[in-house]
């Protein structure tokens, strides 16, 4: 296979692509295929392209694969013309050459491919825009659907293959759909359906909920729970008619594009919308029509809120609000934004949610407070490092936050509990699903789970892991021992030790978060990069409240603000807002959000 040439943008020769593509009919509509020619392996790949019309009795196999850097490129042979494509195509058609297409009982032989890069003219913006309207239908249509990984490597790729043989059972796929460099899920999600119709999916394959099931926890030994995590997202987003919007997140998370507005066009066929591609558009606004209007906005919005927040870099110009799809890859949102999940509405009348100006959202609520102290958070993914970091934090939050006078189990007796607060602000991703109790190891009071019970009781007990000087000193700050001095043997045997694992996973997700404490008292965590003076909002969009802050340029926009990102604030989390609206006591305001 000839090796890559050196960095350079793909040429947009009129005359080279004159000489292989000539016009495609829209009506009816035509598209191309390709057949891969003979050759030797050290030659680059020769093919010869044709253009036929979309129907069911053309036999064609279809191909998916990371386009990769399109600065680095590779010359292969089209109609007898030069054409550059990425190193990633490049190689998969030197393998479908040297090996053959795949083929099965179902399939048969197959001598014509798709490949997006090559099958359309990539200069000529009209064409694209209707062929990348059609991808759907010619995915539907081909006899295989065929998925390039790239060349074997045992790190990343033979594990991904490994761990599908291993589901493919699970979900009745039998092992002759998946080649040892390509793999085929063809008659399960493109051929045999009039539209992406997971829902089908899921009923051809028995029991789903066992099924699935088991094919999460094969997953997660094989892959990690990251991608189990995407997967479950994707399932409830199929079953829940998610909008547009929410499918390019979920796909975000995955995998980027080339072109960033390929992030909405390229899950166009998935859900039901009535965007049409057009790349004469820009980001901005390709991805402000994917956001939509009306009801769709309203059920759109707490998902895109999740990867949306002031950035350092923005470079496509858009505002706060709206989430950068081509960046949420590798991206941690602010906790989970079911899709379509409705918070308890406002009893007074309020405006639903608007975009004005393709820029500025305009959205009802109630402002809460503001934020007047902030710690950024020091958690890492070492589990003694957290350890430490945890009753120092502790420390730091009686003396700093709260300003203690009192030890902290006389506060319990007074019917103060920081410690408890402090808690249940840091578990707050999983708070919810935990089983509760109200009475351990011989303490009683509030309900928390047997995890945080556990934290709680062996940070009042002394058992802090820190020295001897570190003590002294959080004694000092406290003015006060630290601990309610029980046995050391107490809560800390290795009975109890998976609880304090469990809670310090916990402490993994807040690696990269910030305490705040608002005017009005209360204690809250959000995204690094709140500060003081930011604006406390509940606006109804999802259960947590968001963050604003006012825009300090001069002019017309000096009544706006910006999204800083979703944050969870004890005493606001939960529908709270309304009560205190219905009392008078937060009321209604409009934020332009730009």
């Amino acid at each position: 296979m000839s090796t890559g040439s050196s960095p350079q943008a793909p040429s947009s020769s009129q005359g080279t692509q004159r000489g292989i593509y000539g016009h495609l009919s829209r009506t009816p509509s035509e598209f191309r295929i390709l057949k891969i020619l003979p050759g030797p392996d050290d030659q680059p790949v020769c093919c010869e392209l044709q253009n036929q019309l979309l129907t069911s009795d053309v036999r064609y196999a279809a191909i998916s694969y990371v386009w990769g850097d399109p600065r680095i490129t590779e010359d292969i042979i089209v109609n007898n013309e030069r054409l550059q494509v990425t190193t990633n195509l490049a190689s998969a058609l030197w393998h479908l050459r040297k090996y053959g297409l795949p083929k099965n009982e179902q399939t048969g032989e197959i001598q014509w491919l798709w490949a997006d890069a090559v099958c359309i003219n990539q200069h000529h913006i009209p064409e694209k825009n209707h062929q990348v309207s059609i991808m759907g239908t010619i995915y539907r249509g081909a006899s295989s659907v065929l998925s390039w990984l790239g060349p074997p490597e045992p790190e990343r790729l033979d594990r991904a293959l490994e761990a599908i043989r291993e589901v493919a059972p699970i979900l009745n796929v039998t092992s002759e759909y998946f080649d040892y460099r390509l793999y085929m899920y063809d008659e399960y999600l493109m051929r045999h359906s009039d539209k992406y119709d997971y829902r089908k999916f899921l009923d051809r394959i028995g029991n789903p909920v066992e099924m699935l099931t088991a094919a999460f926890e094969k997953l997660t030994e094989k892959l990690g729970p990251l991608l189990v995590d995407v997967l479950r997202h994707v399932r409830n987003m199929m079953r829940e008619d998610a909008p547009l919007s929410a499918a390019a997140i979920f796909a975000a998370m995955l995998a980027k594009a080339e072109d960033p507005r390929d992030m909405i066009y390229a899950v166009l066929s998935l859900v039901p919308n009535d965007i049409t591609p057009d790349y004469d558009k820009s980001v901005h606004d390709v991805y402000v029509d994917a956001i939509g209007c009306g009801k769709e906005l309203q059920r759109t919005l707490p998902v895109c809120l999740t990867y949306a927040g002031k950035r350092t870099e923005n470079q496509h110009g858009l505002p706060s609000w709206l989430p950068d799809f081509s960046a949420i890859l590798g991206r941690k949102g602010f906790l989970d934004a079911r899709v379509g999940s409705q918070p308890i509405p406002f009893t007074v009348e309020t405006q639903p949610p608007k975009i004005v100006g393709h820029h500025v959202l305009c959205i009802q609520g109630a402002g809460c407070g503001r934020v007047e102290l902030v710690k950024q958070l020091d958690f890492s993914s070492d589990r003694e490092h957290n350890v430490r970091a945890l009753f120092q934090l502790c420390v730091d939050y009686l003396a700093e936050f709260v300003g203690v006078d009192t030890p902290p189990y006389q506060m319990a007796t007074e019917g103060r509990r920081p410690l408890r607060e402090l808690i249940e602000v840091l578990d707050c991703k999983k708070s919810d699903s935990r089983n509760k109790v109200s009475t351990y190891l011989g303490f009683s009071g509030p309900r928390m789970s047997s995890a945080s019970w556990h934290f709680l009781a062996v940070c009042l007990g002394g058992e802090t892991e820190m020295t001897d000087a570190e003590q002294e000193e959080a004694s000092r700050r406290l003015g006060a021992p630290l601990g309610l001095g029980l046995p050391r043997s107490g809560p800390r045997t290795l009975r109890y030790e998976h609880l304090m694992v469990e809670f310090l996973e916990t402490m993994k997700y807040s690696e990269d978060k910030t305490l705040f404490r608002t005017d009005q008292g209360q204690l809250g965590i959000g995204m690094r990069g709140l500060r003081q003076g930011d604006l406390v909002c509940d606006v109804r969009c999802d259960k947590l409240p968001i963050l604003l802050r006012k825009l300090e340029s001069p002019g017309p926009d000096n009544s706006r603000f910006e999204f800083v990102g979703r944050c969870y604030v004890s005493g606001l989390s939960n529908d709270e807002a309304v009560d205190l609206v219905d009392k008078g006591e937060l009321k209604i305001e409009t934020f332009e959000i730009q």
